[in-house]
């Protein structure tokens, strides 16, 4: 061929995927600012920080690092720093941008799937656009962005093509492992397991024998990533503690912790900021009894999804990704419906309203993200983050080789110092309130079983600076002045110095004196001993 018919090959191409092609250069750029900032959560620090340090110690939720979500966030993190180099976050927006360009894509094909061609790229746009609204959080590599690639492809291959041709039983095997997968990176999207085992159920013109046997190979799969998740950790020695802080200390102390009552205003706001989505959804839920079976699967798995939403009872604006997949399918069908039908006024203005609404809370909602700075003194601010400075000092007066310990609730400097932490404790108090009514204990990560895994860790691997960030109230932390502490004050006032105070951050340097005692070989032989009769004590087994 020559180069005119590849020309006209291309040019076919682009004429047949232009919306498409549009679609995916809105969603890039909406998502672009995600590029501009090192972190746009807090969240996303935490598993920077904790996937560094597994990547040089290994055994997650032990010395690896603790934290009460399933391995997979950290090992998503980890292959990223493995492959760009340490806490390089770029890299990890930048595949978050493609994993959320990726969900879009599989949603639009649902839409397909279910007879709904013409609003393919219209849902992958709905997608795209409703996770950048209510904050510039929302764009972070939080787990639910990465848990909805897998649950979308789930449910695309246990939806039949049409009431003739169900799928087989190697798709459904293959949904169940996705949702295993999602699992590993978010423990609540097991709940989706569900629905993929029901739709089989429901399928018409195939026998009871299939689906059964559809419902029960989607389980095996699920099965499946459950059971090597168990087997690795159990290799590694480390099944207990993994249990322990993403199990038991969730149930125990995390979940009852949000299970009471707060001003929904979070929730409300969501609601308002997407709007039109809500309002189509209801119009279309008037024509339920003309659905087809598809359908009703999508309406399940959007109830479905509200209720893993809520399940927590704590509500951060993240959480509602993970019920934008079927919002977005279940609104563009209805719109494109009344794009296509759109003969009366009332429907004209009905899509006017809705196409000038969203398109403001887009360039809105994408000015902000921008301008936001999730760490500076105001949100807004041209200051800099007080952090950063702290950060550069530590970079500037430590060996990439030495650890520090950050005392409070602040990740992002151990990320932008780039040195790894202590202990496996990257922060205290995550998740829970940080004010004077609430007790430093009582909280998941700070219980009475923290302490001497912490005494452990300062004492195999002594941090070359220890950050105070309570005098700063970093993070809210000032109610919990560190000389509260025996553990800590104690070992201030015999192995450190104060060096400096950074914009209110309090830098302590250990003392040359133990520079050359700091790998004593008795604390390294009795590590195991202790760790041992710690797990007895507090009563993991």
């Amino acid at each position: 061929m020559n180069s005119s018919t590849y020309k006209a090959i291309a040019l076919r191409l682009v004429n047949h995927y232009r919306p498409w092609l549009l679609v995916g250069l809105v969603i890039t750029l909406i998502h672009a600012p995600l590029l501009t900032k090192p972190f746009v959560d807090s969240d996303e620090a935490v598993y920077a920080t904790i996937a560094a340090l597994t990547n040089k110690v290994s055994h997650l939720y032990a010395e690896g690092g603790v934290d009460n979500k399933f391995p997979g966030i950290y090992w998503v993190y980890g292959i990223v720093f493995r492959i760009f180099g340490q806490y390089s976050m770029n890299a990890v927006h930048s595949l978050t941008i493609l994993v959320v360009l990726a969900t879009s894509a599989v949603l639009g094909a649902i839409a397909a799937r279910i007879g709904n061609k013409s609003a393919a790229w219209m849902v992958a746009l709905f997608y795209g656009v409703a996770t950048t609204f209510y904050t510039p959080k929302m764009l972070g590599a939080n787990t639910e962005i990465f848990t909805m690639l897998p649950i979308s492809i789930a449910v695309l291959l246990c939806l039949p093509n049409n009431s003739s041709r169900c799928p087989r039983l190697l798709p459904m095997y293959t949904a169940g492992l996705l949702i295993g997968a999602a699992t590993v990176i978010r423990q609540l999207a097991a709940l989706n397991l569900l629905l993929i085992c029901a739709v089989p159920i429901f399928w018409q013109a195939t026998s009871w024998l299939k689906r059964l046997a559809s419902t029960f190979i989607s389980a095996l799969g699920f099965a499946t990533v459950a059971a090597a998740l168990v087997y690795f950790f159990l290799v590694q020695g480390t099944l207990q503690d993994f249990w322990f802080w993403t199990v038991t200390v969730v149930r125990q102390r995390y979940l009852p912790d949000g299970w009471h009552f707060q001003p929904p205003i979070h929730q409300f706001a969501m609601l308002a900021e997407t709007v039109v989505f809500w309002t189509l959804i209801m119009l279309r839920a008037r024509g339920w009894r003309r659905f087809s079976l598809q359908e009703k699967a999508l309406w399940a798995w959007l109830v479905l999804s509200i209720a893993i939403v809520l399940f927590p009872g704590r509500f951060h604006p993240h959480y509602a990704i993970q019920a934008f997949a079927p919002l977005a399918i279940l609104s563009a069908i209805e719109f494109r419906q009344r794009l296509d039908e759109a003969s009366e006024p009332k429907h004209r203005r009905l899509n006017r309203w809705s196409i000038g609404l969203l398109a403001a809370l887009t360039v809105v909602f994408s000015i902000i993200a921008v301008l936001w700075e999730p760490f500076a003194p105001s949100y807004f601010s041209r200051k800099p983050p007080h952090y950063l400075e702290v950060a550069r000092h530590i970079r500037e007066t430590t060996a990439p080789n030495d650890r520090i310990f950050v005392w409070g609730a602040y990740t992002p400097i151990y990320v932008m110092s780039d040195r790894l932490p202590a202990t496996r404790f990257v922060a205290f108090k995550r998740g829970c309130g940080r004010h004077a009514q609430s007790p430093f204990s009582d909280c998941w990560d700070s219980g009475p079983e923290m302490w001497p895994l912490l005494a452990l860790d300062l004492a195999a691997t002594p941090p070359m600076l220890i950050v105070d960030t309570a005098p700063a109230n970093l993070g809210d932390f000032g109610v919990y002045p560190i000389q509260e502490f025996p553990l800590l004050s104690n070992l201030l006032a015999t192995h450190y110095s104060r060096e400096r105070i950074i914009n209110g951050v309090v830098v302590y340097r250990r003392v040359p004196s133990d520079l050359n005692s700091i790998h004593g070989n008795s604390l390294v032989r009795s590590e195991r001993n202790r760790r041992n009769l710690q797990r007895s004590n507090s009563g993991w087994q």
